[in-house]
């Protein structure tokens, strides 16, 4: 794509404008739809890492009540 200064060739710069703006519209738009997958999995690994952490808050919690049990039986 041939760019084209203030006072070039009439019609054609314009034209050259508006295919840049064209594409930098669609550029934008791929940007978009990409930051919105990323959004999602961000959001969808932050959903895994909080179940995982729920799960070892758990497994914690109950070795620990085992191990209460056994010292209160000793």
């Amino acid at each position: 794509m041939s760019k084209k200064w203030p006072g070039g060739a009439g019609g054609r710069g314009k034209m050259d404008r508006a295919d840049t703006l064209a594409a930098l519209q669609a550029a934008n738009e791929d940007l978009r739809a990409k930051l919105t997958d990323i959004q999602i999995e961000l959001q969808q690994e932050k959903s895994k890492v909080s179940k995982l952490e729920r799960e070892k808050s758990h497994e914690v919690r109950h070795e620990q009540h085992k191990s209460t049990v056994v010292v209160g039986l000793s």
